[in-house]
């Protein structure tokens, strides 16, 4: 068999073996995804807990769309949950789908339950709450493969990477989980970094937010920080967890 000439998105020699694949008890989803955008990585981002599979798209190491294998993650069961459709007109959309041979999203604007801008809009949430709700993994296989073109029409994650683990670690992080990430720096002076690698990016903070990060000047300790907060303790660890 010839060789394949080398892809120009080959991983470079700097990405760390841990980074391509491992388990999420060692690597938390939000490490990995920051380390994934630090070395702006294109590819595919497999993950997998028991039967579950989803895979994410990377850009350069932005997520710009996930799929996955989870029943309750279709679009239909998505908008039941929301109190959008019934779970009636769930069901006669996918037969109408499968009759017909058309997109349940399609179906469903068809029979009058959507318009296009619902839809949009639905998809725009599905696909980035099945990025989000891996943030609920505590273990489960990972694997990274390079991959330099996708297929097209995909509704794209409108989230920075900045966004993202802010996001997820506020909504599918509980409070053991997050006291346990941050028990090691306690003790560490935090400072705003001089060359941010999240330069420009939208992060999503309230007015708290942005306060606790005003207040990593380098004078202050993790445990200071979070002692001048006793009243929004569980806001401030979070935020400081995505910092």
């Amino acid at each position: 068999v010839q060789d394949l000439p080398a892809k120009k998105n080959d991983i470079p020699d700097t990405v760390k073996a841990d980074l391509l694949s491992g388990n999420l008890s060692k690597t938390e989803f939000p490490q990995l995804l920051h380390r994934l955008y630090q070395q702006k990585l294109t590819g595919l981002l497999h993950v997998q807990k028991d039967l579950a599979k989803k895979v994410i798209y990377l850009k350069k190491g932005y997520p710009i769309f996930a799929r996955s294998n989870i029943l309750g993650e279709c679009l239909g069961r998505m908008l039941v949950k929301d109190d959008v459709i019934t779970q009636v007109d769930c069901d006669q959309s996918i037969e109408n789908s499968k009759t017909s041979g058309r997109l349940q999203g399609t179906v469903l604007i068809e029979m009058g339950l959507l318009t296009p801008q619902d839809l949009h809009d639905a998809l725009k949430q599905q696909v980035t709450e099945k990025l989000l709700n891996v943030f609920a993994w505590t273990e489960g296989l990972y694997r990274f493969v390079p991959q330099e073109d996708f297929k097209k029409n995909i509704t794209n994650i409108e989230l920075s990477p900045a966004a993202l683990i802010h996001e997820g670690i506020k909504n599918y992080w509980d409070r053991v989980q997050i006291e346990e990430f941050l028990r090691p720096y306690l003790t560490d002076y935090l400072k705003q970094a001089e060359n941010p690698v999240y330069l420009f990016q939208e992060m999503g903070l309230t007015h708290r937010g942005e306060e606790v990060f005003g207040e990593c000047l380098g004078d202050l300790t993790l445990e200071s920080i979070l002692a001048q907060h006793p009243l929004a303790k569980r806001e401030v660890q979070q935020v400081l967890a995505a910092l």
